[in-house]
């Protein structure tokens, strides 16, 4: 299924609306009729090849003034046809002011000076001329300023489509169920063996195996994205008895925990520098500073603890001693009584507010540090948590999202099935616990809660309806999909439902097919294609996450318990 772009609308008898974007990162609140456009890569139709940032006003009513994307500058780019366009710009951010910028329509100053007055609505228009079926938008700020803006609309010629950009990206299209079940066999294990290698070739000169973020003046290198590629090298090694896995698992994993702060905490970014190296002034800053938040260090403090099952003498001994510290000393200080986490230290800002991913991330934390050890407090911890979640979910199925402050306002709202960005972290912790916990009350209300949202009204099912993956949407979400069909196959496994047992053997032949699992990110072979290497989080580097994300899923088909130290893997 082709990427669905709003319907052309006729304006006048000679032009005809092709596509109006509305540019920002809430894709809660899209304005009707338009594409939604964060920094994040979405199509290779249409992209931000520059970094830029999503900012949201949860204040502004219009969904259109709402949120934006601003910088100190910004290149937009969109495939066309050759021939004569007009655009349209909409501007405005309800609380700050911005500028002076210039805009560049085809690498031409179109209008100098431009400013922006907090809560005004600027709207400009300008002719533009696709010779080269690329049309180019830049923003550029003078220095120490910023531009801002919300919707872009494009009028061209009737009949006229947006073209790919790059030939060599990925295809944003899905072929059906039945295609991948005619066509396309089922190796799950051979593609595992695959995403190991993939990974061990991906690892960075500074030592890191994750994916990164780029903005203009640095880059920081995210712990919880090497949280998954390190599981599924944990899952291979086990499979495989390949040392090479366990290798690079554990040199990455022995940076992790040389940079521990005194508190028991990680920081959210890799230093590259062991804490016993930093001054307390530095320690300091970092606390102050740094984000250390629940979300994302849950993530690798998962990772850490389930490498305590295959790790041995002096580095087990270090590996426990680092989680116990970390649960203990740090993540149980930031545990509701909801059962809930808040996220934690946002630079020095304690949060108090609970967090539905930190809430999943900490569950996951939890429960392994329960398999490694035995020890009945770290389980129940874990089990409260979940509970949280799982008491926060529709029967349609549809969870109830405790978000981030910054999104919605910090208010619960019903999330959409299709946020996998969020979700998939949910159902990280949900079935962590559920391995570990044999309390037949919570097991029961997880096999409710994971029936509800595969069949529920507004479950995944109806989400995929006939085609053989998720609804294809931006690289953070579609790299999230590749973890999804460890829900399927819990499901599948709790009560042996015919509909789900057939989406998961469909899910497991399109993951298992570098030629489709590609399109949502896993093994890209390049990470520097110039499709992807300029967005903040580009479809490129969130290839690694998302082959780490696949390779957990394909390792719990090749061997059930595998990712939540269970079952077979004991």
């Amino acid at each position: 299924m082709a990427l669905l772009l709003p319907v052309a609308a006729r304006d006048s008898a000679s032009q005809t609306v092709l596509v109006r974007f509305d540019f920002g990162g809430d894709y809660q609140d899209v304005a009707p009729g338009h594409q939604p456009v964060s920094r994040v890569y979405r199509s290779p139709r249409f992209l931000w090849i520059s970094p830029v940032r999503d900012q949201e006003r949860p204040e502004t009513a219009d969904p259109l003034l709402k949120d934006f994307e601003t910088g100190s500058q910004g290149e937009f780019r969109v495939g066309l046809d050759q021939g004569t366009y007009r655009i349209t710009l909409v501007m405005s951010d309800s609380k700050e002011a911005h500028g002076p910028f210039t805009i560049y329509l085809q690498d031409r100053a179109v209008r100098e000076g431009v400013r922006l007055a907090p809560g005004q609505v600027l709207r400009l228009s300008f002719p533009a001329v696709a010779g080269d079926g690329v049309l180019r938008l830049r923003f550029q700020a003078a220095p120490g300023q910023t531009f801002a803006v919300n919707g872009l609309t494009i009028e061209g010629p009737p009949g006229g489509k947006l073209r790919p950009l790059f030939t060599n990206a990925p295809p944003d299209s899905l072929p059906s169920a039945d295609a991948v079940l005619k066509g396309i066999p089922t190796e799950p294990k051979q593609a595992l063996r695959r995403s190991c290698e993939w990974l061990l070739a991906h690892r960075l000169p500074n030592g890191f195996l994750g994916d990164y973020e780029r903005s203009q003046t640095s880059v920081s290198y995210y712990w919880y994205s090497s949280a998954y590629p390190i599981r599924t090298l944990l899952a291979g090694y086990e499979i495989f008895h390949e040392p090479r896995y366990l290798d690079a698992a554990t040199r990455i994993l022995d940076r992790l925990v040389e940079e521990q702060l005194p508190n028991g905490a990680f920081a959210q970014t890799y230093r590259n520098k062991p804490a016993r190296e930093l001054s307390k002034a530095e320690l300091d800053r970092i606390i102050e500073r740094h984000w250390l938040n629940m979300a994302d260090v849950g993530s690798i403090a998962t990772a850490l603890a389930v490498s305590c099952r295959y790790v041995t003498g002096s580095r087990r001994e270090a590996y426990l001693a680092s989680i116990r510290r970390y649960c203990d000393e740090w993540a149980a200080r930031w545990q509701l009584p909801s059962g809930a986490f808040t996220n934690g230290l946002e630079s020095g800002v304690a949060q108090t507010r609970p967090y539905s991913v930190a809430t999943g991330t900490e569950a996951a934390a939890f429960a392994a540090l329960f398999a490694v050890t035995g020890e009945p407090r770290y389980l129940e911890r874990a089990r409260r948590a979940a509970e949280f979640l799982l008491d926060n979910w529709r029967t349609d199925g549809r969870p109830l999202c405790s978000p981030h402050w910054s999104q919605n306002g910090g208010r619960q709202y019903v999330q959409p099935v299709t946020q996998f960005g969020d979700i998939l972290y949910y159902h990280d912790g949900i079935l962590f616990v559920y391995q570990q916990c044999q309390d037949p009350g919570f097991r029961r209300k997880v096999r409710d809660v994971y029936r509800w949202h595969i069949d529920g009204s507004h479950g995944l099912q109806r989400v995929i309806g006939d085609r053989a993956w998720f609804p294809l949407q931006d690289a953070w979400d579609n790299s999230k999909t590749a973890g999804m069909p460890l829900v399927f196959l819990a499901r599948y496994r709790m009560d042996g439902d015919a509909p789900t047992g057939r989406t998961l053997e469909v899910l497991r032949r399109f993951l298992a097919a570098p030629e489709l699992s590609r399109r949502i990110g896993v093994m890209l072979d390049d990470p520097d294609l110039p499709w992807g290497g300029h967005s903040l989080q580009s479809w490129a580097c969130c290839s690694v996450a998302a082959t780490g994300f696949g390779g957990m899923a394909l390792a719990e088909m090749v061997r059930p318990g595998v990712i939540y130290l269970a079952g077979d893997s004991r």
